[in-house]
């Protein structure tokens, strides 16, 4: 698992296992298949595609729509959506 330690701000689609020590983006996909492990906020939504597994440390200010995945949050998040 790659581990990115400087601040992320941009939307951003995670194609492959990455662990983000300081997110504060708007949008984060995470694709099929994929782990990822969030320490940090997203101002708008986070989308979990098929498969995927997100360890969300942090914040949700938007939505999280789970299409498929797992999310597993440690904090406060906005509304869950599971298609």
């Amino acid at each position: 698992m790659e581990i990115i330690t400087y601040k992320v701000t941009k939307d951003i689609v995670i194609t492959k296992d990455t662990q983000f020590n300081d997110l504060q983006c708007e949008n984060v996909t995470v694709a099929e298949n994929i782990i990822t492990r969030i320490y940090g906020i997203i101002n708008q939504d986070l989308i979990v595609e098929k498969n995927a597994i997100v360890y969300l440390h942090g914040k949700v200010l938007g939505e999280i729509i789970n299409n498929g995945g797992t999310v597993y949050g440690f904090g406060p998040s906005g509304k869950i959506t599971t298609y």
